[in-house]
């Protein structure tokens, strides 16, 4: 895995490995940044990781859920996201009391924004798979300065990727 280092990062992708791989690569060009993998075919548990460690990710409680992000083996929350009623908005609470807004910003939920709340803008996500679930990724300025930036880009994909298999979820529950 490439170190990451965002002031040198220029266009950057969310791949997954296969169409039914559970496996994803930040990736720019052939470089590798980041993983995110979820370790059963069902369920909610990912581990991911950079250069700069190994976290888990893991969705708790039914019908108010949060999303708790924790260094691998550890039982500390670093960051709960919380969102609201309908999943398309809601924000990023660090253990140190930073806050992040984490926003879709069209009607298809396939574009999404990071933001500090009533800030600057972050990173914008772009998801464009149908097969296999793509995304680019776009840093800004206050973005690549942003000390949490790759945890971030971990977190967002995976809330992305969540949402993605809750859609799919509603829409054929509603065909049955």
């Amino acid at each position: 895995m490439v170190p990451f280092r965002p002031e040198q990062l220029g266009d950057l992708e969310w791949i997954q490995t296969g169409a039914i791989s559970r496996f994803h690569e930040l990736r720019a060009g052939d470089s590798v940044f980041a993983q995110l993998e979820f370790r059963k075919t069902f369920g909610s548990l990912a581990t991911g990781k950079t250069d700069q460690g190994v976290w888990t990710f893991k969705r708790r409680g039914f019908l108010h859920a949060t999303v708790g992000v924790r260094v691998a083996g550890s039982d500390r929350d670093l960051m709960v996201y919380e969102p609201n009623w309908s999943g398309r908005r809601g924000h990023i609470q660090t253990a140190e009391g930073a806050t992040y807004s984490w926003e879709s910003v069209n009607f298809w939920g396939t574009d999404w924004v990071l933001a500090k709340p009533h800030g600057p803008k972050l990173a914008y996500f772009r998801h464009k798979g149908v097969v296999r679930s793509v995304a680019e990724v776009e840093l800004t300025d206050e973005g690549r300065a942003e000390p949490e930036l790759a945890l971030l880009l971990l977190l967002g994909w995976y809330l992305i990727l969540l949402y993605m298999m809750d859609a799919a979820t509603a829409s054929t529950a509603a065909i049955g």
